[in-house]
């Protein structure tokens, strides 16, 4: 399942981005932990919705709870902003992403490569650059399976 990677990319991001001192990548994980966490949580809650079709199968077998169909209400700040746009969230949660990588990617660069600050920070930037992807294909994912339960 993508999420299960998805989770220890997050668990390794924290701890790079706490070892490398960079407040800006901290505080953005957090908070694209916390959308990921509603996403599991509202996830979890498809299955008290009846019986899935076949690609909510394959989202799950492949995704996790993530990539299932989401509705209903929750209390949680910017649960409604989850529910509706799936896409848009994981597209949001790689925008939240790219600027703390670029930032740490810049402080990198101007350091002396053979520095371990210039590789700490390298190695970060990489992490945070490896969660964008993530977000970004499953973004694809749900797309696609958005146009394909349309048909």
């Amino acid at each position: 399942m993508l999420d299960v990677g998805h989770a220890l990319a997050f668990v390794w991001a924290v701890v790079l981005a706490v070892r490398a001192r960079s407040k800006a990548a901290v505080l953005a994980i957090v908070l694209v932990i916390y959308i990921f966490a509603l996403e599991v949580v509202i996830g979890f809650g498809a299955r008290d919705r009846g019986s899935l079709s076949a690609g909510y199968a394959f989202m799950l077998t492949f995704i996790g709870p993530t990539g299932m169909p989401r509705g209903g209400t929750s209390a949680w700040p910017l649960s409604s902003f989850v529910i509706g746009h799936p896409v848009l969230a994981q597209l949001a949660t790689a925008g939240v992403l790219m600027g703390p990588r670029q930032l740490l990617a810049r402080r990198a660069a101007q350091l002396r490569p053979e520095l371990e600050e210039a590789r700490l920070l390298d190695r970060t930037a990489l992490q945070l650059a490896l969660l964008i992807v993530i977000d970004l294909l499953v973004a694809v994912m749900l797309s696609c399976l958005g146009v394909w339960m349309r048909e």
